[in-house]
């Protein structure tokens, strides 16, 4: 007879006899899962380690690896033995998936893979090693299932931060790309502009002087033609502007002092800065000479200082101006402008340096954008014109700005050899007008206006003037008429031939003909082809018809 004890047992063993095959159906099914996923033999490590790539094997339940190739020490600092899912988690900074719906976060994204929906793993991982050092990992892992069932995974692990550099380096190539494309463009865009506009502004200009010179200087409509003429001469400064931004050189280029070109700045300048800020000019050693269009200097220096006085409120800084020499070497400099370093040479520098508000990373980043301006009532081309008359001069320019301490602005400018005596630059001076012009001169000009005012102007102190309307109109003229012309004036740019052509052409058959230049812009060097020739002049629209008679009586003295 059995006591109430032993039936007790009995139940107990019967319901453990149950449950017993179970359990060792889910040993024997883990312990097949981890036979068949991964068995690594010598070869394969000895392959994986000449690959640099980490090869584990993690199992679900605890969330630890049962297998972690021997490589994973050098890639983290942690050995196989010491690798745990805890140690992993505090090595990770951040997550990059490269699978998935984009928008996703990195925990939507793990339920994915768990669910089934994501059967193989890829992403990046920033880590931080265990030596402090950051590395980029590539992580590839396939999911395996027990049925319906996630129990595992199997992946390697790549370094991959060279890469991710080079992908790095490589963006911000492409990004330097669009905005040199973008600048290119916009320059284009403005110095076409510029052009077809100073040919308008010389139409307006040249007729205003014209007609004022008919008049008694004390009229009313005499003075109201003298405001039309420096409202036109004021947009003509703009225009200079929008060409310095298009990286275009003026209509010639001279040897300028640069410490005197500053000194002549600094009365106009003291016209537009606060009162309350002075300016010091320190000059390093010997003044250096650069061949540059003095008045785009001009214009940057100008620009540079507006800058520097908006910075600083009244009474509360000063303004230096430095002027130096410094040899540049392959070792590039730190430019801001523009992206690729300065040929290895010697460079005059010209310092702007203010203890104004200064900027920050954000403002620095935008301050060659066109009518990028940190005031509300901010216009203009800014520090983009300064840009492109650095551009047009093969130089560079270089801020450096901390919020609160101030900006230095340097901007480098190539020192040249003495070239041999060129063409004349005139500037845009109203000047008093010449002596009578004996004999015949021939204008080409594609702009009728222009043409025109140029016509009246040459024919009001005794010229004949013989008119062409292009290019190819001025060749003819010029063979028919070369033995009896006295000079020519040409404008640069024309249809069908262009006027550096026609110059060259009249050069070679006639060496001492006075000929004069005319241009808004030109894309050609046009002192390259005129280089040693004393009977040529330039003359920059828009431009006043005394400026033209003096420019001409000066090369038929």
């Amino acid at each position: 007879m059995r006591s109430a004890r032993s039936d007790v047992r009995d139940a107990q063993d019967n319901r453990a006899g149950a449950r017993r095959p179970r359990t060792h159906a889910r040993l024997r099914r883990r312990a097949r899962l981890e036979k068949t996923v991964f068995t690594p033999d010598k070869d394969l490590l000895r392959i994986l380690s000449y690959a640099q790539i980490v090869a584990y094997r993690r199992i679900d339940g605890n969330q630890d690896y049962s297998f972690v190739s021997p490589g994973i020490e050098k890639l983290v600092g942690y050995s196989s033995d010491e690798m745990t899912d805890v140690i992993w988690r505090t090595l990770l900074v951040e997550v990059h998936p490269r699978v998935g719906e984009p928008g996703k976060s990195y925990a939507e994204l793990h339920a994915d893979v768990l669910a089934g929906r994501i059967p193989i793993w890829h992403g990046d991982y920033l880590i931080r090693r265990r030596d402090g050092a950051l590395r980029w990992l590539s992580d590839m892992s396939v999911q395996l299932f027990e049925g319906s069932r996630h129990v595992g995974s199997i992946g390697i692990l790549q370094d991959i931060t060279e890469r991710r550099h080079y992908e790095e380096e490589r963006r911000q190539t492409l990004l330097r790309l669009q905005r040199v494309q973008r600048f290119e463009s916009l320059g284009r865009l403005s110095a076409g502009v510029a052009h077809d506009f100073n040919n308008i502004l010389a139409g307006i200009l040249g007729n205003a002087s014209l007609a004022r010179a008919d008049l008694p200087p004390d009229s009313d409509s005499a003075m109201l033609l003298a405001e039309i003429e420096q409202c036109a001469e004021r947009a003509a400064t703009l225009t200079a502007q929008m060409m310095a931004f298009a990286g275009k050189p003026g209509a010639a280029r001279e040897r300028t002092d640069l410490a005197e070109l500053v000194r002549e700045v600094l009365p106009v300048a003291e016209t537009t800065i606060s009162s309350q800020t002075p300016v010091a000019i320190l000059c390093m050693g010997p003044s250096p000479v650069i061949e540059a269009d003095a008045s785009q200097i001009r214009q940057l220096l100008l620009q540079l200082l507006m800058n520097a006085s908006e910075a600083i409120l009244p009474g509360k800084g000063v303004i230096t101006v430095e002027i130096s020499r410094r040899h540049v070497t392959e070792e590039p400099l730190p430019l801001t402008y523009p992206d690729t370093p300065l040929a290895p040479g010697t460079y005059a520098v010209l310092t702007v340096r203010d203890d104004g508000a200064g900027m920050d990373a954000a403002t620095l980043a935008q301050v060659f954008d066109p009518f990028f301006s940190t005031k509300e009532t901010g216009r203009g081309l800014g520090l983009a014109a300064v840009a492109g008359t650095v551009r047009a001069h093969s130089g560079g320019v270089f801020i450096q700005s901390t919020p609160g301490q101030g900006t230095v602005v340097r901007v480098y400018l190539p020192l040249r050899e003495s070239k041999a005596a060129g063409g004349h630059a005139l500037s845009g001076k109203n000047v008093p007008d010449s002596d009578r012009i004996e004999g015949t001169v021939l204008i080409a000009e594609d702009n009728e206006a222009i043409r025109r005012i140029a016509a009246r102007t040459l024919e009001g102190k005794g010229a004949d003037v013989l008119e062409a309307g292009n290019g190819s109109e001025a060749l003819v003229l010029f063979e028919r008429h070369r033995h009896s012309l006295r000079a020519a004036v040409l404008d640069l740019s024309m249809p069908e031939v262009e006027g550096d052509e026609v110059y060259l052409h009249i050069r070679s058959l006639d060496p001492q003909l006075p000929v004069v230049l005319m241009s808004g812009y030109h894309e050609l060097d046009m002192e390259k082809a005129a280089q040693g020739d004393t009977r040529v002049a330039f003359l920059r629209k828009p431009f006043k018809p005394s400026v033209l008679l003096t420019t001409l009586a000066k090369l038929l003295a």
